[in-house]
């Protein structure tokens, strides 16, 4: 079989479906921006048993996120309180975040019913922070999150998405910059189901984990992704699949299951390969997002010096997915990934 004529062919009909997605709500008008917007709110609230009427305040929040975006302004915070099921699609500047101490006394999870993609974006300058995006399916391409735009992902937990070809967890054909967040048991019918990557993909302090069909992927002659202090390891398919042309660099302090780090090109002289993470299962291990642990003996633990940034982000001292002081008690260095121990 000619792999790449069939990849092409799988990567030209993914272009079709996004570019169709995006003018499908364009051509609605259902989120394009409006004139209105200028007095538009600020700050929107959604929550689990919320009604999609009037402002969205938290005196009377909305059920979806996609309603809000309709009424919040360019640059507008949009807090979730529960589980929301909700296809949304964004088209200008916003951040989405968990609401803490909302009416349904949960933390912030975005649901895709296994009927769509959960996130299709956009914009410029859209940040996701604290959520959990799951169940995502039904789709060709990025069942999780599908970027076209620039989207800086926080903090977060994308799992149990399910494509039929490419990109379960996240597929990226814009920037896309990924710190303390974890992409674990996403699957699909195709071989990159963890991070699907076209163009720019940066991510630090996080963990890939547990995809079936591959961990992350540049499959492009101008795509690059960079990754640092972040774990990729027990990718059923593989962990890294350069399949056509692949741009990886490391900004070091990487740790891999993998026998030799090139792949994913983890050669750096602070990368660690070869390495078992000792991860647990994904759990609620502390934060609003489900996380998986290093064991007590995980090499993953006491492995960064203190003053490391890496690709703008500081990593140590700093804080993990969950909110924890990095380094731990006691520690002199931080954990790879994105859960301290």
């Amino acid at each position: 079989m000619n792999t790449q004529a069939v990849s092409s062919r799988l990567r030209a009909g993914r272009y079709s479906a996004i570019a169709l997605g995006a003018g499908a709500v364009l051509a609605l008008g259902i989120l394009a921006p409006s004139a209105a917007q200028a007095a538009a709110p600020t700050t929107l609230y959604v929550s689990q048993g919320g009604l999609d009427s009037g402002t969205c305040t938290s005196a009377s929040p909305c059920a979806t996120v996609s309603y809000a975006l309709t009424k919040a302004a360019s640059g507008a915070t949009i807090k979730v309180s529960g589980t929301i099921d909700d296809h949304v699609n964004i088209s200008h500047p916003v951040t989405i975040t968990t609401w803490p101490g909302g009416p349904a006394r949960s933390p912030a999870v975005l649901d895709g019913t296994a009927s769509g993609g959960v996130v299709f974006n956009s914009a410029v300058g859209v940040t996701l922070k604290d959520l959990s995006i799951e169940n995502g399916g039904n789709r060709t391409v990025g069942a999780g999150i599908a970027n076209v735009g620039t989207m800086t992902v926080i903090d977060s937990t994308v799992s149990g998405n399910n494509a039929q070809s490419f990109g379960g967890g996240i597929d990226n054909d814009g920037t896309m910059t990924v710190i303390d967040s974890t992409i674990s048991g996403n699957a699909g019918g195709g071989i990159e189901n963890g991070v699907n990557n076209h163009a720019t993909l940066t991510i630090i302090a996080s963990t890939v984990s547990n995809n079936t069909g591959g961990g992350i992927i540049s499959n492009n002659t101008a795509a690059t992704a960079s990754l640092g202090a972040t774990i990729v390891a027990g990718n059923t398919g593989g962990n890294c699949v350069p399949v056509f042309t692949s741009n990886f660099s490391s900004a070091g302090y990487n740790l891999t299951s993998d026998k030799t780090g090139k792949a994913c090109a983890f050669t750096a002289a602070t990368d660690r390969v070869n390495k078992n993470p000792l991860l647990g299962h994904l759990a609620k291990n502390g934060g609003p997002t489900k996380t998986l642990l290093p064991g007590a003996t995980s090499p993953a633990d006491d492995v960064i010096p203190k003053t490391v940034t890496l690709r703008g982000v500081t990593v140590c001292p700093g804080t993990d997915q969950r909110g924890v002081t990095r380094p731990a008690q006691g520690d002199t260095r931080c954990t790879i990934g994105a859960v301290e121990v």
